[in-house]
């Protein structure tokens, strides 16, 4: 779904659930391919738009305990929209590492489980409950997850 929105911002009211919900996964997952998409190392890609994702979802729900509350009936209520769209996270986090596969940047044997992992990681970073639950408490910044992400990436 292109949305035609590059360099606009967009405003998505009522993200939480029916269209709004859909729409604003489909920028996070347009934003995440078009940066999956450009030329240049992958190691600084990757990292873009692993943070892009974060911020993303970071200025869609933080402060906002009516949004939360709305999150999560909506993944109780309709989980499968949400495996899709960590399939579909995960399968761009995947596309960027396969890149730095073929130019040497990375090394993963698995490309598979490299992205999932990957994914996993960030999981503090890219799941809005948790976004909003360790905003004031100690943990690695961002750049810390991803250069550690990246070491366990490194070609031995």
């Amino acid at each position: 779904m292109n949305l035609g929105l590059e360099g606009r911002v967009a405003l998505v009211t009522g993200a939480a659930g029916g269209l709004g919900s859909v729409i604003a996964r489909h920028l996070v997952e347009e934003a995440a391919q078009a940066i999956a998409d450009n030329s240049g190392p992958a190691a600084p890609r990757l990292r873009e738009l692993m943070k892009t994702v974060h911020r993303m979802n970071t200025e869609r729900y933080v402060g906002d305990s009516k949004l939360h509350e709305m999150v999560e009936i909506a993944m109780q209520e309709d989980w499968d929209v949400c495996v899709v769209h960590i399939e579909c996270v995960t399968g761009i986090i995947g596309q960027v590492i396969a890149q730095g596969v073929a130019s040497g940047e990375f090394e993963a044997p698995d490309l598979p489980l490299a992205a999932l992992c990957t994914c996993t990681g960030m999981v503090r970073f890219f799941h809005p409950q948790m976004i909003a639950q360790a905003i004031n408490k100690p943990s690695a910044t961002i750049d810390q997850m991803v250069d550690f992400l990246f070491r366990a990436l490194e070609p031995r």
